[in-house]
């Protein structure tokens, strides 16, 4: 299991025709978005996931532009959407707690997700202008 964050994946286009460039592109884009991010001295805030752990909302909100559907097979990544999961599905993101008298309430993890997915559209967008609106598409978010 490993730990990586490099800032250099950050330029890579979500659609770049280099399909080896977007998952790296996804995963340094989800940790920014989690913040889950090494310091100055390489280390990992508390909590931080594994590489492996992330890849599997990843894995899970990725897409494929299907040949049967006039695409090419290609894969695109959602990091918003997969951190928006994991947000949600972390007890450490946490609504409020307490100790010895002190109260802190954070916003609702539901509350953060939906804003990363919001904010993050333009992933979408690039990528349904890509594959002509074949892929991407599927921006609905239903909040249970």
């Amino acid at each position: 299991m490993a730990r990586t964050y490099n800032t250099t994946h950050l330029a890579y286009n979500p659609n770049t025709s280099n399909a080896a460039h977007r998952p790296l592109w996804a995963l340094a884009y989800a940790r920014f978005l989690l913040e889950d991010k090494p310091d100055a001295a390489s280390n990992y805030p508390a909590g931080s996931l594994q590489d492996e752990e992330i890849d599997v909302f990843l894995e899970g909100t990725r897409v494929q532009d299907k040949a049967s559907e006039g695409g090419d097979d290609t894969y695109y990544y959602f990091p918003h959407r997969a951190v928006a999961r994991i947000i949600r599905s972390r007890p450490s993101f946490a609504d409020s707690y307490g100790f010895s008298g002190y109260r802190q309430t954070n916003r609702n993890a539901s509350e953060i997700a939906n804003a990363i997915v919001s904010a993050n559209r333009w992933i979408d967008e690039k990528i349904r202008s890509t594959t002509n609106d074949r892929v991407g598409s599927q921006s609905l978010e239903v909040v249970l």
